[in-house]
């Protein structure tokens, strides 16, 4: 590439990358994740609040069960209770706000317990968790000295569980005819399925908002008759180029934005790191999941050259701007589907619909992180994901290299098929006139 080319792809490459880094919703898209860990921040919080002040809620107990209610006063229940003599009364505190509801305690024939808590629409909630158990033991000690079995007996008789558990078995080792367990506890596959979750969220916003950036860049120029000045200063290439570049530029500032916000958020932020730790308490988040962010980065990022790049092809053969959006809709559908199988995924990784969708290119990027999550994929089948991706990026790109020279130079309001048609003979023609 010359200096002179070279100048002439930096100016195009600079000048998108400024118009784009200065717009609101490139600046949106970077303070995004600080917009949702403060809401998520406020909300955790709140919830915390309110589970809190559930346990300590204020009710009153109605029973003629004088021995029932002092066991569950000397029980230790967090909740606050207020004497009533009676049901009316507890209605009347209940009304003046003074209770935030009353719990009715009441026998049957079989003189088993039931509990039932009143409370207005408009009341604080009470979490009655503790003393449903409080009152379950006191009933149960009771059936106990009635059928005469002794503490111990009765300590034996609930302490009698069963346990059930699942376990991963590693392929290479069960291949070998031994059994080797990949199970890494609930915690951990919460973790990856979480990551991975993120991943093809901020994958599909990726796709929706520099595809479309993409598409919006050519066909702007296009729409406004500019491009004939700018090709005449410049190769058809060379613009090209300059404008995937510097959307490719911009996609990259953002996630740099992202890397810088979330290093200090993990280490330095003690709300976000409490809010982790009680989802995956005891869980080393680096090693659980970097292996699979590392591929998944990986993946993602050829997945969003491939839509960029299919973008610019599509920018290129519309007419004017307002037609963008009509030409992008297949790529948008695509991108849909693949995002809903990915969903699917999250649940069926082991589906072969799944496995077929996680190795299309355009699909991959929504799915292939969802099955490393689930670890259900295959280093060999990992490669052959990414190299088919790598392959089908380089392919399109030069795809769209091909046409862009005549697409950009065709004007016509009969539809992007038959404008796709024109250009393909326009090249037939231009190949004729070279040989």
């Amino acid at each position: 590439m010359s200096k002179k080319v070279q100048s002439k792809f930096s100016v195009i490459w600079k000048e998108t990358y400024r118009r784009n880094v200065k717009s609101a919703g490139f600046i949106f898209m970077v303070l995004m994740p600080l917009i949702m860990f403060g809401i998520f921040s406020v909300v955790f919080s709140v919830i915390s609040g309110e589970r809190a002040k559930a346990n300590e809620a204020t009710i009153s107990l109605v029973s003629t069960d004088n021995a029932l209610v002092q066991a569950i006063k000397a029980s230790p229940i967090k909740l606050t209770f207020v004497d009533v003599a009676n049901e009316q009364e507890a209605v009347q505190k209940l009304s003046d706000s003074t209770i935030d509801g009353y719990v009715v305690l009441s026998r049957n024939e079989q003189n088993d317990i039931s509990v039932t808590l009143n409370r207005k629409a408009t009341s604080k909630d009470a979490n009655l968790d503790m003393l449903r158990q409080v009152v379950q033991a006191y009933r149960l000690n009771e059936k106990s000295v009635q059928l005469g079995v002794s503490s111990d007996q009765l300590q034996a008789l609930t302490d009698v569980k069963v346990a059930f558990s699942e376990n991963k078995l590693n392929e290479v080792a069960l291949a070998n005819g031994t059994v080797q367990i990949d199970d890494e506890g609930n915690a951990k596959d919460n973790l990856r399925r979480g990551v991975a979750y993120a991943v093809v969220i901020i994958m599909f916003m990726f796709v929706m908002n520099y595809a479309g950036a993409m598409g919006q860049e050519i066909a702007t120029e296009k729409g406004t008759r500019m491009m004939e000045v700018v090709l005449s200063s410049t190769t058809a290439n060379t613009h090209f180029y300059g404008k995937f570049f510097g959307v490719v530029m911009v996609l990259s500032t953002q996630l740099l934005c992202y890397v810088a916000m979330a290093i200090p958020a993990y280490f330095f932020i003690d709300t976000f790191k409490e809010m982790i730790n009680q989802f995956i308490p005891n869980v080393d988040i680096l090693s659980t999941i970097s292996d699979m962010i590392i591929f998944s980065i990986i993946i993602s990022l050829i997945g969003c050259l491939i839509y960029i790049s299919l973008s610019a092809l599509l920018g290129s053969i519309v007419s004017k701007v307002e037609d963008v959006a009509k030409v992008m809709t297949p790529v948008t559908l695509i991108a849909v589907a693949g995002f809903y199988v990915g969903m699917f995924a999250l649940s069926m990784p082991n589906n072969p619909v799944v496995r077929i969708f996680s190795l299309i290119p355009l699909t991959t990027p929504f799915v292939m992180p969802f099955r490393l999550a689930a670890g259900t994929v295959s280093i060999e089948e990992l490669f052959l994901a990414t190299g088919i991706s790598l392959l089908s990026a380089v392919v399109i790109l030069y795809i769209s290299v091909l046409f862009y020279k005549t697409n950009v130079l065709i004007y016509s309001d009969k539809g992007a098929i038959k404008a796709l048609k024109q250009s393909l003979m326009l090249r037939k023609q231009n190949k004729m006139h070279k040989s």
